[in-house]
């Protein structure tokens, strides 16, 4: 049976997609080759390469970026401009790009895809539903509600981006849904090998004895990680025996550093970056709170059976995370209800217990690394389908 070969377009290549690249690549019917950027080597700039790039076929491509802010909101753009070279030379049979945040690249895709009649899947976000439309996306909404109705599939990070494509009037039917996951499969690998030293870092970092309310992600104004923390004052007035774990690094450290000493916090613990041995320090919290927008902390926590409290996020939140049964979604940027959520959790060692279980349960079901590959191969194949 001949492989099928696959284009994947990213602006960079993270260190946390690998791992789904690689499980890709060693599908039987498969022949990966990721196309991706230089990352701007900006010191807090999120959009960095992994360090080790590898187990698939991948190429560099020339790349020209910069990256501006707009009320707030940071807005990468990157160019490969021999994309269109690489392109005619690989002669993919199915290209997948990298939704609305690749927009310049996207335009040589179609244009290709147009020439040479080649399939092509948009694999996005659809917007974050926290944020209200920017400017660039009102100016650029037809030409994104052209690309989204030329490309033969669509694969919705959630039911939330699904609806959002829905609304461009895409056929349902042509929109797969592939929940955003971590490699679950490594994740499990991952408790299993640093559960024995979970007691002795408690220890180290002075947190033993503690309930631990956990945050990992990176260090933006996004996060809204000033609000946790501002949470935290009043829970640790009326709750003690806590501590609060921040796992991470970026652009707003510092600020939130410096937001600790003026208010006095005690219990607070600043980690850095963590990446290889990071199930560790989710192994040490007994609560992850994602206090403004992300993700795939969300699942990646799931996967080490927390209970969860998050704000509206990019929408695969309300995929995951079921209110009352493994967390809570509140209201953004009302600190008084988390205090009250988080209080209400920490206190009730039965309702955390029952809420880590379904976090367990839900990603062993439905949010999990084989069900993301399994979907994303459905909709390759579907392009196949469509397109003989």
């Amino acid at each position: 049976m001949k492989k099928h070969k696959i284009v994947i377009i990213q602006r960079i290549c993270p260190h946390y997609i690998v791992s789904l690249l690689q499980r890709l690549s060693n599908s039987d019917d498969i022949d990966l080759i990721l196309y991706y950027g230089q990352s701007d080597k900006g010191k807090d700039n999120k959009l960095k390469n992994a360090d080790n790039i590898e187990g698939f076929k991948n190429k560099k491509l020339l790349t020209f970026s910069c990256q501006f802010r707009s009320k707030g909101q940071l807005f990468p753009i990157f160019l490969n401009p021999t994309l269109l070279f690489h392109l005619f030379k690989d002669k993919p049979d199915v290209i997948i790009c990298e939704g609305e945040s690749n927009l310049p690249n996207n335009l040589l895709v179609v244009l290709y895809a147009k020439i040479t009649r080649t399939p092509y899947i948009w694999w996005g976000l659809g917007r974050v539903r926290s944020n209200k439309p920017s400017v660039f996306r009102k100016l650029f909404h037809p030409l994104i509600k052209y690309m989204l109705k030329n490309a033969t599939t669509i694969l919705a990070y959630s039911t939330f981006a699904k609806e959002f494509y829905s609304s461009y009037g895409v056929d349902q039917n042509k929109i797969f849904v592939a929940y955003n996951c971590v490699d679950t499969e490594k994740v499990m690998a991952d408790i299993e090998k640093y559960e024995p030293f979970v007691k002795k870092e408690k220890e180290k970092l002075d947190l033993d004895n503690k309930t631990i309310i956990l945050f990992v992600g990176t260090f933006e104004k996004t996060k809204k990680l000033e609000n946790l923390i501002l949470a935290y004052q009043q829970i640790k007035s009326q709750y003690s025996n806590t501590a609060l774990l921040l796992v991470g690094d970026g652009e707003t450290k510092t600020e939130m550093e410096n937001l600790v000493k003026e208010k006095r916090l005690d219990d607070i613990v600043f980690t850095g970056k963590k990446i290889e041995d990071v199930s560790l320090y989710f192994l040490m919290g007994d609560i992850f709170v994602l206090p403004g927008e992300g993700g795939l902390a969300i699942n990646q926590a799931m996967a080490h059976g927390l209970p969860i409290v998050t704000v509206p996020a990019d929408g695969t939140e309300l995929d995951m995370i079921i209110n009352g049964e493994n967390g809570y979604i509140v209201e953004n940027n009302n600190i008084d209800a988390l205090v009250e959520i988080i209080i209400k959790i920490l206190m009730n060692d039965t309702l955390r217990q029952k809420m880590a279980q379904s976090s367990r349960i839900l990603v062993e079901e439905r949010f999990n690394i084989k069900n993301m590959i399994n979907t994303i191969i459905n909709s390759i194949n579907f392009c196949s389908r469509n397109t003989k």
